[in-house]
């Protein structure tokens, strides 16, 4: 798909390239009847020009929609931010007036995720230099806990909003 909205862009068919990305190749195909290919010849062209021209309007309003889409999912990357702030600074707001046993616990809620995760590596290199075969569902587990652990925090951490904008395209 890459090389064909490059060849299109090259030879000046920008909207028609960014309706071929936001509708699809096959609607663009069925609409201006002709099959894109990367190699454009001068008829094709000339067809797909012609359709540009004609269809601006619609393709305007194609990548106007995208272009809204891109902005709202932007604008709830950043109500997420918003909110995690909000949230770690309610956490330290009365961190100061707690007693000694709210201190504690709360120190002691804060070690769960380093102490998981230093358990899970040690225990990852820990069998690496012993010459048993463990079963493969020893392995299977420990990397499947390791990869919720790391890619839940992952996306926790990036707001999934990167996630989301790779799985639309």
């Amino acid at each position: 798909m890459a090389p064909l909205i490059a060849a299109l862009l090259k030879s000046g068919l920008g909207l028609v390239a960014n309706a071929v990305l936001t509708k699809g190749k096959e609607y663009i195909e069925e609409k201006a009847g002709v099959k894109l290919t990367e190699n454009i010849t001068e008829p094709e062209y000339i067809k797909l020009k012609q359709f540009e021209l004609e269809n601006e309007r619609e393709l305007r309003q194609l990548q106007t929609e995208d272009n809204r889409i891109e902005a709202e999912i932007e604008k709830a990357g950043l109500a997420s931010q918003d909110s995690a702030r909000a949230a770690y600074e309610a956490e330290w707001k009365y961190a100061d007036h707690q007693s000694w046993f709210g201190k504690l616990v709360d120190g002691i809620n804060r070690l769960v995720r380093p102490v998981v995760t230093i358990g899970l590596i040690s225990m990852l290199f820990g069998v690496l230099p012993v010459p048993v075969n463990l079963p493969s569902e020893y392995w299977t587990v420990l990397l499947l806990v390791l990869g919720f652990w790391f890619g839940g925090r992952l996306l926790k951490k990036d707001g999934g909003v990167e996630a989301i904008k790779a799985i639309r395209k």
